[in-house]
């Protein structure tokens, strides 16, 4: 089936832009590619068929990437925490938090942008390979294709947001309104060092709110990044022979990590300004 042919089984949907139509289309050739067995003997009408039979995982996929576009850090943490805990309750969290909450994402985005190509191979580390204990990462990353590789980034960027606006919203520091202020690069090589093991590091952080912690991480694991890769064909195999909890450490220490540094810029905004990081 050419890009045409995969277009016409998605003809009624006009609240797709053209860009997420093309979308649409990638992501249904890869689709097609892994069925290709199954449609290159058969008329243009069956195949057509099997292509329809994949439309509902298509159009959630792209609906829940057009989500994630728009979506705010505070959005991102509220939408997935409020399926554990009381919105109206998290919704006045976010509001206390305020403007501030803000300036630390975007204050600190350069740097979680920098972590994610880090883990991935892309950028340089002061801790090497050994960066969120992230050998693994490369072996995974190479087998999937160009489409579910910006999935997998996608992924593990939002499960670092939900780390870095779980210490926000979660808990307070005197220090957290001058973190906006803070060089980064001050404190760069040692949360670097920090990201090996960030959960270990943590464990136990905020004493009665460690389990709800835990709970965040899980449910984000189960719901977001166990179907993709059970679902992903071109892993099979290798990711139940022996990989799966290996990669389950490894997104839970880049939720951790997110949180280590949020934690790691309070820390340093006491340094700078001479308060007391609580």
């Amino acid at each position: 089936m050419n890009d045409d042919e995969i277009r016409s089984c998605f003809s009624d949907d006009s609240i797709f832009s053209d860009d997420e139509q093309n979308e649409i289309v990638e992501f249904s050739g890869e689709i097609e590619e892994t069925i290709r067995e199954k449609i290159q003997s058969v008329p243009i009408d069956e195949a057509t068929k099997i292509i329809e039979e994949h439309r509902s995982k298509v159009i959630d996929y792209v609906r829940k990437r057009k989500l994630e576009k728009s979506m705010t850090y505070a959005d991102l943490w509220l939408n997935h925490v409020a399926n554990i805990y009381r919105r109206e309750m998290l919704e006045e969290m976010i509001k206390a938090k305020g403007e501030n909450a803000v300036k630390i994402f975007q204050h600190l985005e350069p740097m979680k942008n920098r972590f994610v190509q880090a883990v991935i191979g892309k950028e340089s580390s002061l801790a090497g390979d050994n960066i969120c204990i992230n050998r693994l990462l490369p072996i995974l990353y190479d087998k999937l294709s160009d489409n579910d590789q910006k999935v997998l980034v996608s992924r593990i960027s939002n499960t670092f947001i939900l780390g870095m606006a779980t210490q926000v919203y979660l808990f307070s520091s005197p220090n957290r309104h001058r973190c906006k202020d803070v060089d980064t690069e001050s404190f760069r090589n040692e949360w670097e060092f920090m990201t090996i093991a960030s959960d270990a590091l943590l464990e136990g952080h905020g004493d009665d709110n460690y389990k709800f912690i835990l709970k965040i991480y899980e449910t984000n694991y189960s719901a977001n990044i166990l179907p993709f890769l059970e679902n992903n064909l071109r892993l099979g195999a290798w990711f139940q022979a022996g990989k799966r909890g290996k990669i389950q450490s490894f997104f839970r220490n880049v939720f951790f990590c997110g949180m280590s540094l949020v934690i790691q810029c309070e820390i340093q905004a006491g340094k700078q300004f001479g308060d007391k990081t609580s």
